[in-house]
């Protein structure tokens, strides 16, 4: 699975490069990717006989999947299940040196070194069955392992793992009812650079003068001197 290769699909892509990364921004973004995935089952490989009616659509009439952010989550509305909903979580800062080497000039006078963000993606696949919901986890899994490398390249990442594919649980409730709903979460670290930072501590002296006081040795005026 993967991102097809045409014209509105690249500029998506490349309009990726000219984002400042950030917690709206990042969301945003993997909403869209998201929805881009599951809007046509041709993407969905070896699922593709099974999950095909699982589909995303900006019509709503067509709409079978529903897509959001986390925040747009409504427990009660069952008629927007199977869903999946994007969110990020907090975002942690860390100094790190640049390219892991701290960059000092050749003299010791200055220093770089710069700030890192880092935080987690989190996609919540909820389906009315364990299996649904499991079946839609690992086909977001598949997608994002299969756009690595490009999000890192568009984006300029620092790093971007597909890190935990949680097994399906009932979701809400401890136990299982007739129309007991059911999540699987899919969780990806990422980090991206926040800052650079240079200082310089420049102990070099720059100028010397040196000027020679002459009035501090004459004689003070109206004096004379003594002969021998």
């Amino acid at each position: 699975m993967s991102v097809p290769n045409t014209p509105e699909n690249q500029s998506l892509l490349e309009g990726f490069s000219n984002l400042i990364l950030g917690p709206v921004s990042l969301r945003r973004i993997f909403l869209l990717l998201t929805r881009l995935h599951y809007s046509d089952p041709a993407h969905y490989g070896e699922f593709k006989d099974k999950m095909s009616s699982f589909v995303w659509s900006q019509d709503d009439t067509k709409r079978k999947l529903f897509i959001d952010y986390d925040y747009n989550f409504r427990p009660t509305k069952l008629e927007q299940r199977p869903a999946i909903f994007v969110g990020t979580d907090a975002i942690m800062y860390r100094r790190v040196a640049i390219d892991n080497v701290r960059a000092i000039t050749e003299d010791s006078s200055g220093k770089s070194s710069s700030y890192v963000a880092e935080t987690g993606i989190i996609i919540r696949h909820i389906s009315m069955t364990p299996d649904e919901a499991l079946a839609l986890g690992e086909m977001s899994a598949i997608f994002f392992s299969g756009v690595r490398a490009l999000l890192k390249q568009h984006m300029k990442l620092h790093t971007f793992d597909i890190v935990k594919l949680d097994s399906t649980k009932p979701f809400l409730r401890e136990a299982a009812e007739p129309d007991q709903q059911f999540s699987c979460d899919l969780v990806m670290k990422l980090a991206y650079v926040h800052d650079w930072t240079t200082i310089w501590e420049s102990h070099r002296v720059k100028t010397v003068s040196i000027r020679e006081a002459v009035a501090a040795y004459a004689l003070p005026a109206g004096e004379q001197t003594v002969e021998q």
